[in-house]
């Protein structure tokens, strides 16, 4: 079967369509990834001294710095989605009060903030 030229439009309108999409999920789970690694890192940093070494630093600011990255991709992102279940910005906006709050101090958690660990 022959497509036509409009055919063939439509097909490339929806694959880019499709594309765009993908792009934006993954992010949303890389996001999601990122965010996870350093809260989870965190509640686990705040229960003590014998908690908070540098390979958990590490864990945690390499989370922190992935998310920061990521939530600067999705503001920066060409293609202005429809809100609907996820919204790129409102996740961008989370992602970063979980920056501020890990690596400043978290009132939830005594303030605790984790410094950058030594390189």
């Amino acid at each position: 079967m022959i497509m036509t030229t409009p055919a063939r439009a439509t097909v490339r309108r929806w694959v880019t369509l499709l594309a765009i999409v993908f792009e934006r999920t993954l992010l949303t789970a890389r996001l999601h990834l990122a965010i996870a690694s350093a809260h989870f890192g965190y509640r686990v940093y705040v229960q003590g001294p014998e908690q908070q070494t540098e390979p958990m630093k590490r864990l945690i600011w390499s989370g922190l710095d992935e998310s920061k990255k990521i939530a600067d991709e999705m503001r920066g992102y060409p293609d202005k989605a429809a809100t609907g279940e996820w919204d790129r910005i409102r996740d961008a906006a989370e992602a970063d009060k979980y920056y501020t709050r890990i690596s400043q101090g978290w009132d939830r958690y005594d303030l605790i903030a984790v410094p950058r660990p030594k390189t």
